[in-house]
């Protein structure tokens, strides 16, 4: 199937309500997030997920692949860890965002 611009305009004359409903609902809740005038509430984000992001994105800008983390009793296996997430392409996005430009 060939999509072009006229496709294109039939595909969004269609699902144009959805879309904007869809928006409209993620701006009124996360709104103040994304405005800058409040941030991400405590919990697995803040506390683990974005921990793990500035220490793999602390560890590839020294030069090293974040194999090990110290960080936890006597270290964990960091890369192995399916919720550090190392390979996974979308975190490199995180990682970058977190990098000390």
């Amino acid at each position: 199937m060939v999509f072009g611009v006229h496709s294109f305009v039939q595909f969004w004359r269609r699902h144009k309500r959805p879309f904007l409903l869809y928006t409209l609902l993620v701006c009124l809740t996360f709104g103040t997030i994304l405005l800058g005038l409040d941030r991400l509430p405590n919990g697995d984000f803040s506390g683990q997920f974005h921990a793990f992001a500035l220490f793999q994105s602390r560890e590839m800008a020294a030069g090293r692949l974040p194999l090990w983390s110290p960080g936890s009793y006597g270290g964990f296996p960091f890369v192995a860890d399916p919720q550090a997430a190392v390979f996974y392409p979308i975190r490199w996005l995180t990682v970058l965002g977190s990098l000390p430009w």
